[in-house]
């Protein structure tokens, strides 16, 4: 009977060294997992924000050229990333409207060998209607 108690708390020791070993790999894990996920957000935010954008400048010549009026838009559309003052620029050529939205993304913790913040850019193109 005695050796069963001292091998069950031989097991126990064992059992919580093997979690103070594992438990700081999981905790990184699970911190780069949201920050992949955030990044991943924050980059359909700033793509959702150029759509809008570009939809708003889209219907018509005149709206094409209101610049303030495709800020509103993309800024209404992308209310997640306002708080890191996106830029948001616009150009129209040969009957097509560019609209380009760029914006900051950092990190939560820094990261060796990644950098802590990344610019996150991208643009929609649409055909403007007469």
């Amino acid at each position: 009977m005695r050796t069963c108690k001292h091998i069950r708390q031989l097991l126990d020791g064992q059992a919580l060294a093997e979690l103070a070993i594992i438990l700081p790999l999981l905790i990184l894990l699970a911190l780069g997992a949201t920050d992949f996920s955030r990044l991943y957000h924050h980059f359909q935010a700033v793509e959702s924000a150029a759509a809008a954008g570009a939809q708003y400048g889209c219907t018509s010549v005149s709206r094409a050229v209101d610049t303030n009026g495709i800020w509103q838009a993309a800024m209404g559309q992308a209310q997640d990333i306002t708080n890191r003052h996106p830029v948001v620029s616009s150009s129209v050529a040969s009957n097509m409207i560019s609209v380009t939205v760029t914006a900051t993304f950092s990190t939560c913790i820094r990261w060796p060998g990644i950098p802590s913040s990344t610019t996150v850019s991208r643009s929609a193109q649409m055909r403007v209607l007469r």
